[in-house]
């Protein structure tokens, strides 16, 4: 039971921050698009993005995510690029994608060959 009422609170507190958004003509932004809930981060963040999703849809403003974590380091994840489109399109494509932590290491090798294919998958989403 507690679980669930604080699952509510979220849903209920991502409304109500999208509300105060569209108030005020801004966009949504929220981070954590390449993190699952079976990660080990002590929350739930694929709820927690698609809550904010989900909100942003229902008062009319545009959603736009970015990652929190490094998917190449030191060699890059394609699950965690996997995890950012799905979460990107789950409702609807959004406005737009940050990627964070430009390192070396997604230059380098076969990284840079990933985070090509997964920019063109980006741009395709529909």
């Amino acid at each position: 039971y507690p679980l669930r009422r604080q699952r509510q609170m979220c849903i209920r507190d991502s409304l109500q921050i999208a509300q105060m958004f569209a108030k005020h003509n801004v966009q949504f932004d929220f981070t954590c698009l390449e993190m699952t809930d079976s990660s080990d981060c002590g929350s739930h963040p694929q709820e927690l993005v698609s809550q904010t999703q989900q909100a942003a849809k229902q008062v009319g403003i545009g959603f736009f995510g970015e990652n929190a974590l490094d998917v190449c380091s030191p060699t890059c994840y394609s699950g965690g690029f996997d995890q950012i489109y799905r979460a990107a399109t789950q409702n609807g494509p959004i406005g737009g994608f940050t990627y964070l932590r430009l390192t070396s290491n997604l230059v380098s090798g076969n990284n840079w060959n990933m985070f090509t294919q997964f920019v063109s998958r980006m741009k395709s989403a529909k």
